[in-house]
């Protein structure tokens, strides 16, 4: 019994190893991935396509809005 609590003990205490060893190994370096570089793709948001649509549409009111002005400016002219 004295003799296992004796081993427990020698095993739970901590023991330097000498710092020669630690110095000497070449450091730790990873290797480089084999994995091809990832491609790049350009998105295209919906957020693009609306504003897009938007401008479109905005032009083709401006358009209108001059007709509409000169089908009423030709109306009170006659």
């Amino acid at each position: 019994m004295e003799d296992e609590a004796r081993k427990l003990q020698e095993a739970a205490q901590f023991k330097a190893r000498p710092a020669d060893v630690i110095i000497h190994k070449k450091p730790f370096e990873p290797k480089k991935s084999e994995c091809p570089v990832t491609d790049t793709k350009i998105v295209e948001l919906n957020t693009e396509q609306r504003a897009e649509r938007r401008e479109m549409i905005k032009a083709i009111d401006a358009k209108l809005e001059k007709l509409r002005r000169l089908v009423c400016i030709n109306n009170f002219t006659k």
